[in-house]
């Protein structure tokens, strides 16, 4: 005989699949009415999923308060919860753009906790999971803490029906939220630490590497040192180079303190100020050097890039002196000097980052590749090729602003 077909889930004559159905496929093109299906599926059904179906409608539809509430009733944000990483993660967009960063330190720090053995518990396994464990937050230096509860929550999502295989693992994204959290509410110190742990965690968290660079908590040495620590598998390599592009070397970049450096143990209040005075001026200087072109009409004196420093033995760079830029490092490095050496070497792996990004990957039209190649010429020297850059970029993207806001 022929085949049944299967049959809909329906209660008081309501298809529930065409519900869900329609919430899922309205939440980018039209929130609100996501937020509408979603909230007649999560009426009918009440279940953890449908739940975090209408939370997602919430967040899309700015809706944020409405999503905060329904994850704290729901409970799917806690950390027995099968979508306790999701529901997280959107709790941080929405306490994010109400500017709520001291919940969200306290929704963080309360959510990441380890499960240990219960000493007390005599028969766990009658009386189930919340007895035979305890749980315990983990401290900032607790790397096999860490890693354990990263290898929980992939064996948790590795459960749940595949979405595909290229996401950015979720305690990696926790880990960035926690660090700009840190830094939003003058933890300093400890948002390095979390947006650091990020990138070991999942070296595509870009916004981590971002963090990083663009409040200026790594010295461009220490920077490429931690990118030499970081998982890149050979499909990601053209991320790596990404990331080399965004370091930018000075005649100072050995010699330059990390302001999370030359702290005593709890003075981070010290840190604090010692980081915002220098950041102050990075940012300015971001700031400024943000392009941004509006209108049909262009003009590459509407660019504003700041000054750089003349070395007193500047010359223009050429193609054939790339690997060892002087106009860089001030002079070409001694065999004698370590400190020199190493600054040549990072310089060159930038060198190379660039001519992989245009000649292997073939990402020389990209608006963000484009933006660094004009930054990076600018820092040689090379005018004409600083006006050529900008050309193209306002040619492919003439709206797009780069520098602290920018993807890379």
């Amino acid at each position: 005989g022929s085949e049944e077909a299967p049959q809909t889930a329906r209660i008081d004559n309501i298809n529930l699949d065409d519900l869900r159905d329609l919430a899922v496929q309205a939440l980018l093109e039209a929130p609100a009415e996501a937020t509408f299906y979603a909230g007649l599926f999560y009426s009918k059904t009440r279940t953890p999923r449908s739940a975090l179906l209408l939370a997602q409608a919430y967040s899309q539809a700015q809706q944020h308060s409405s999503c905060l509430r329904l994850l704290e009733e729901s409970n799917i944000i806690q950390s027995q919860s099968q979508f306790w990483t999701q529901g997280l993660l959107l709790a941080c967009l929405s306490l994010a753009a109400q500017g709520e960063w001291a919940a969200m330190v306290e929704i963080l720090e309360d959510a990441c906790r380890l499960a240990e053995p219960n000493p007390d518990s005599t028969n766990g396994f009658r009386q189930g999971r919340a007895s035979t464990t305890l749980s315990r937050p983990l401290e900032d230096d607790d790397d096999f803490g860490w890693e354990t509860l990263k290898e929980s929550i992939s064996n948790q999502l590795s459960e749940q029906p595949p979405e595909g295989q290229s996401h950015v693992h979720a305690l990696s994204r926790l880990c960035a939220w926690r660090g700009r959290a840190y830094y939003e509410t003058g933890h300093v110190l400890r948002a390095a630490v979390y947006w650091k742990r990020a990138l070991r965690m999942d070296s595509r968290a870009v916004e981590a590497w971002q963090s990083l660079l663009d409040h200026a908590l790594v010295t461009p040495i220490e920077a490429h040192d931690l990118l030499e620590k970081l998982d890149f598998s050979d499909s990601n390599d053209w991320l790596k180079s990404l990331y080399l592009t965004r370091i930018e070397l000075s005649t100072s970049a050995t010699n330059e303190q990390n302001p999370a450096m030359d702290v005593g143990e709890g003075d981070e209040n010290n840190l604090n100020r010692s980081a915002e005075n220098k950041n102050a001026s990075m940012r300015q200087m971001d700031k400024s050097a943000s392009f941004a072109f509006r209108g049909t009409d262009f003009d590459a004196s509407s660019i504003s890039i700041s000054s750089p420093i003349l070395p007193s033995n500047h010359f223009v760079a050429t193609p054939g002196n790339s690997m060892l830029d002087k106009s860089v490092m001030g002079k070409a490095p001694s065999a004698d000097n370590p400190a020199e050496a190493k600054q040549a070497l990072v310089q060159a792996n930038v060198d190379s980052a660039f001519y992989k990004l245009q000649n292997v990957y073939k990402l020389h039209d990209s608006p963000q590749v484009l933006a660094m190649s004009a930054k990076r010429a600018y820092r040689q020297y090379r005018w004409k090729d600083v006006l050529r850059y900008c050309e193209q970029l306002a040619e492919v993207d003439p709206t797009l602003q780069t520098g602290g806001g920018a993807a890379y």
